[in-house]
């Protein structure tokens, strides 16, 4: 039996670290630092930012196009990976924007989905929730 203030405590934990990862990928220089003390390549970031511009401009335009809680569930699935993506690249005013945007239409699609489109936007707005609490309520609500 495990022990209930544990089970409490781990989740809000995992939580707080993705809200601090998130924070800290904001800032440029120490994405490149943490990449060099990885053995990794900062021009690796500058790569990872450009293309994540790219996919903040193709979800804008994505979500202008589509009603996304009328649309057959496989649409959801690219949404959610879309989000899942630029929340790992960082934060900017504008991926903020468009990653809020994509997560309201997730929000809104949720009551719709089943199976494999319900895991997707699930996984996508819990990463959101640990950002942006208003999304908590309906990951518990339908997770």
């Amino acid at each position: 039996v495990r022990d209930p203030l544990a089970q409490w405590i781990e989740p809000r934990n995992s939580v707080a670290l993705w809200r601090l990862e998130h924070e800290l990928r904001a800032r440029a220089e120490l994405r490149a630092a943490l990449l060099r003390a990885q053995g990794g390549l900062p021009a690796a970031d500058t790569r990872v930012q450009q293309l994540a511009q790219t996919l903040t401009e193709q979800l804008a335009a994505a979500l202008a196009d589509a009603t996304l809680g009328a649309a057959p569930a496989p649409e959801v699935l690219p949404t959610s990976l879309a989000v899942r993506a630029l929340l790992a690249a960082g934060p900017s005013p504008r991926r903020d924007e468009v990653v809020l945007a994509a997560s309201e239409r997730l929000v809104e699609a949720l009551p719709q989905l089943r199976g494999e489109a319900l895991t997707a936007a699930l996984a996508a707005l819990v990463e959101v929730a640990a950002i942006d609490s208003r999304f908590g309520a309906a990951v518990a609500r339908h997770g």
